[in-house]
């Protein structure tokens, strides 16, 4: 197929609920499809995209893959050949042909692009296999050391990578766009354009939003501690260059411990519970996990109703991905059987209310 493996051997598909979502609309349009953080981030969105685009890949069905945001967010991918930690270039890039998209609404660290472009063999000649819109933001020195300045990380837990700074010059104006300031001019492009044209070709869409609904700056009700713009999938849609009538689906992806960002990143509606607690209860099986960009240990948190009923209620996924089921029984580990997971009461029980407080059926899970 010419492709590589996403290696994710434990994800799995598994369908709670029996309302019927996701159904094509008869006329000639390609599928967007929208797969986002429903908690705070870190909930393995990465995955859950390369997953989701070798199925459409395989199935013929693939036009391209835009991704959202900024490289303050890192996603994590599994592949045959190692693990790829990705913050600017979609992860699909394993997919051969596949268009990837960064759209105008993402802001670019040239140095993280220049270093991810090598890594993944894309290279200026590339033309028709990476795309970044001219609107979108380049971040320079002077904004990651006004972050510095302003003891943003202090303040609100931020990674302080400019995204914050960077958004600000773009509201009043001061800020570099990709064209004509970005190195790459050859893989500048109109990305509204490309997407339109994709979809009218009846091909599907994923795009790949960073972060989580819990740092939205309006929604969440987390401010100050929160990202500089709202993950939500009308803003995603914007971001992507794509209106917010297009016809699209919304795949939440949850963790079963929520987590958060080092340091003054706020607090865990469900209470917030230390690594070595968790260590316990699972026989050493969990450990502390950290963060793909500052290498910080992140927080983690219980599971807690009312932030997803928040999220459901403001997104309306169609669909949840349910992560790390091993948290919750560590005899589930390295399983790649869904029905072996659900046999599982625990993770059943918990799998049940998820769907219920999303109002949506869990239709992927993973350890």
């Amino acid at each position: 197929s010419g492709t590589r493996s996403t290696g994710n051997k434990n994800a799995t598909a598994v369908t709670l609920g029996s309302k019927e979502q996701g159904k094509r609309s008869s006329h000639m349009s390609g599928m967007v499809y929208i797969v986002m953080g429903g908690q705070a981030g870190s909930e393995a969105k990465g995955q859950m995209v390369a997953y989701l685009a070798q199925q459409l890949y395989q199935q013929g069905r693939l036009g391209g893959v835009v991704r959202t945001g900024g490289p303050n967010a890192g996603h994590t991918m599994t592949l045959s050949d190692g693990t790829y930690k990705m913050r600017q270039i979609p992860c699909a890039w394993h997919l051969l042909g596949v268009p990837l998209f960064i759209g105008p609404g993402s802001l670019i660290d040239p140095e993280v692009l220049s270093h991810e472009m090598k890594m993944t063999d894309i290279n200026e000649d590339d033309w028709t296999r990476l795309k970044i819109d001219q609107s979108a933001v380049i971040i320079t020195s002077e904004d990651k050391a006004r972050e510095v300045e302003d003891k943003l990380k202090e303040r609100v837990g931020s990674t302080r990578e400019g995204i914050g700074a960077a958004r600000a010059n773009h509201a009043m104006r001061t800020a570099k766009l990709a064209y004509p300031n970005l190195w790459c001019r050859s893989l500048i492009d109109d990305v509204a354009l490309r997407l339109d044209q994709i979809l009218r070709s009846g091909k599907d869409i994923i795009i790949e939003s960073t972060q989580g609904f819990g740092l939205s700056l309006i929604h969440s009700g987390n401010y100050p501690q929160t990202t500089s713009r709202d993950i939500t999938p009308g803003q995603i849609l914007n971001d992507a260059g794509l209106p917010t009538r297009i016809e699209h689906r919304v795949i939440a992806v949850i963790r079963t411990y929520p987590i958060r960002v080092a340091g003054n990143s706020g607090g865990f509606s469900g209470g917030e519970i230390s690594w070595e607690q968790l260590d316990e209860q699972s026989n050493g099986y969990i450990k502390p996990e950290y963060t793909t960009v500052t290498k910080l240990q992140r927080r983690i948190g219980n599971y807690d109703s009312g932030d997803i009923k928040r999220m459901a209620m403001l997104c309306r996924p169609d669909a949840i991905c349910m992560t790390f089921l091993d948290y919750l029984n560590p005899e589930l580990a390295g399983v790649t059987d869904g029905d072996r997971m659900f046999k599982d009461r625990k993770v059943r029980e918990f799998m049940l209310k998820v769907a219920q407080d999303s109002n949506a059926p869990v239709r992927w899970v993973c350890t």
